[in-house]
């Protein structure tokens, strides 16, 4: 069979290098070194309040096993019911899972944004450094898998140990994945969730079970990869190894019904008022999203974008020039000036960002942006280039679309794809030279 110089030649099974020369095994170990060095530091990332409300909402977690119908819908207006309906369910049992392996409690008191940070200190809303570690230690193995799933997608799609290793280390060396990823909040079990998706996007034979599965977790993780559905639904029609649309259609119905199944499972808010829980799941959430929009309209009107353009732009500068967002609102920056100043010291916590890295980090992104999209449009055989130019279409567009604040961890769900086009970048570039030298002295 011939094959063009990024498509997904036919492996010979009998001829497998020896372990210690498949490029998988070295993605693996280089990943177990980070997840060492990751967990060592972890009491230096400083704390951010939101996380002590993911470590109080894992109390959900216990209450499912005692008295499950108690977190039912009862529109009762608590705090618990709240967070119930207006946040994912993923991150709460993550959490929940990180406390019962370190026997830790979940944390007794919610974070009070009202008050000062003293208070919050007196009401026991600030979580021991044991609460803390353990809460942030699945985290940061969802940010591991995430960039192994990541590299090992671009090798797959390149077959190209180089790019996947560029990819590897572009992610998990990433300052914004270092801070935000590593705290105990969403930003990792979504980024986990949608290199899960991509890289089931790009099997040469869709499993709709699996997929579904890796679709379930984004969703469920963050609601922002609802948006990686449609191409799910496509990539699952298109390439599942069916010849007839009877097939077809049911293994769509399986992305779906893993979807459906999954999200009742893990909230039980739904279980016995499931249509009054969901609208009142959609009414909250619009609610606090509109409430927080006019706050921020008021005092700091650019956290709010209007259009496409403005949320592009504020995506790029996050992505690549801005300072790290140790808090997205000051409030309690004085009481975390030594944590924040502490953690800023160290190289690794803001390479890159500056103004001159930034720009070659965008002209690699573009060139490889445009190296894909023409890969995706001249080679038939690359169907997983094609299906991860449009989850990135559809991820990218919804945030153009609907980002409703400026908050820089929001930016989180773009990365994965940004940096995938940096590394096809790299290689292309580095594809060319040689040609260019060549003919030259030719």
């Amino acid at each position: 069979m011939t094959t063009t110089k990024f498509s997904q030649p036919a492996r010979n099974a009998s001829a497998a290098p020896p372990l210690w020369r498949q490029p998988r095994a070295w993605l693996f170990f280089a990943t177990l070194l980070w997840v060492v060095w990751a967990w060592r530091t972890l009491p230096e990332v400083p704390f951010h309040p939101d996380e002590s409300t993911y470590l109080y909402m894992a109390q959900d977690a216990h209450q499912l096993f005692r008295e499950p119908l108690g977190l039912s819908f009862h529109d009762d207006g608590s705090i618990d019911e709240h967070y119930r309906l207006v946040n994912a369910p993923l991150t709460r049992y993550l959490v929940a899972l990180g406390l019962a392996l370190h026997r830790q409690p979940a944390l007794a008191h919610d974070w009070n944004w009202s008050v000062s940070w003293e208070a919050n200190v007196q009401a026991g809303s600030v979580p021991t450094a044991g609460q803390l570690t353990a809460a942030r230690q699945v985290t940061t193995l969802c940010v591991a898998l995430a960039g192994l799933l990541l590299a090992l997608t671009a090798y797959r799609l390149s077959r190209r140990r180089a790019l996947a290793f560029l990819v590897l280390g572009g992610f998990l060396l990433n300052p914004l994945v270092l801070l935000h990823g590593r705290r105990a909040m969403m930003e990792a079990p979504m980024l986990l969730g949608i290199a899960w998706v991509l890289w089931e996007l790009s099997a040469e034979q869709i499993s709709p079970w699996r997929l579904g599965l890796a679709l379930s977790w984004a969703v469920w993780a963050k609601y922002w990869a609802i948006a990686l559905l449609p191409v799910a639904l496509w990539g699952v029609w298109r390439y599942a190894g069916c010849e007839h649309n009877r097939c077809r259609w049911r293994r769509m119905v399986v992305v779906v019904v893993w979807l459906a199944v999954s999200g009742f499972a893990l909230q039980p808010v739904l279980w016995l008022a499931p249509w009054k829980a969901a609208q009142a799941m959609f009414a909250r959430r619009f609610a606090v999203t509109a409430t927080q929009q006019a706050a921020f309209r008021a005092v700091l009107p650019a956290y709010v974008p209007v259009n496409p353009w403005q949320r592009f732009a504020l995506i790029l500068g996050h992505l690549y020039i801005a300072p790290l967002a140790y808090l997205d609102l000051g409030k309690y920056a004085p009481a975390l000036e030594n944590a924040i100043a502490a953690y800023d010291v160290h190289v690794w916590a803001h390479w890159g960002r500056s103004l001159a890295a930034a720009a070659v980090q965008i002209v690699l992104l573009f060139v490889g942006f445009g190296s894909m999209v023409w890969q995706a449009l001249r080679q038939p055989q690359a169907q997983g280039v094609r299906l991860f130019m449009l989850a990135a279409a559809f991820q990218w567009g919804l945030l153009l679309l609907s980002l409703p604040l400026a908050f820089q961890r929001y930016a989180l769900a773009a990365l994965p794809f940004s940096l995938m086009w940096e590394a096809w970048g790299v290689w292309q570039l580095w594809r060319w030279l040689p040609r260019r030298k060549s003919k030259q002295a030719a």
